[in-house]
């Protein structure tokens, strides 16, 4: 028995998705600029924007574009069939920079006033 409803319902999915995109995306706007140690691939999109100076949620949206290519070449190459990639993959790639981008305009200011960060952070659009 289980609180959550059943997934096997298309809608339930897509917004099982949605939700988790949106938890992943806060989480990143929280603890990105707080100086924690990133994971791996936080810390290289964040290298990049650093380097770059274009914003980590743009750079995350190319990051995780690129690596779901990676991914979908590989299996196609190795598996001849899509493996594990499949439209929650693809859409997730997309749209936790996207949602990222929207929550540091909408909360970005109130942040970095709370921790004491300059504008110039590339965490910032």
């Amino acid at each position: 028995m289980t609180f959550l409803p059943d997934p096997s319902n298309f809608g339930v999915r897509l917004g099982m998705m949605l939700v988790s995109v949106f938890l992943i995306a806060f989480g990143i706007f929280l603890y990105v600029p707080t100086d924690i140690m990133p994971l791996a691939g936080e810390g290289a999109m964040l290298a990049i924007s650093q380097v770059s100076g274009v914003a980590f949620s743009t750079i995350k949206i190319i990051f995780d574009c690129s690596m779901v290519a990676v991914s979908l070449v590989t299996c196609l190459v190795m598996l001849h069939a899509l493996g594990s990639v499949g439209v929650g993959t693809v859409v997730a790639a997309v749209l936790v920079g996207t949602v990222l981008k929207g929550i540091t305009k909408v909360l970005g200011k109130q942040r970095d006033a709370r921790l004491g960060i300059s504008v110039e952070q590339p965490c910032e659009e």
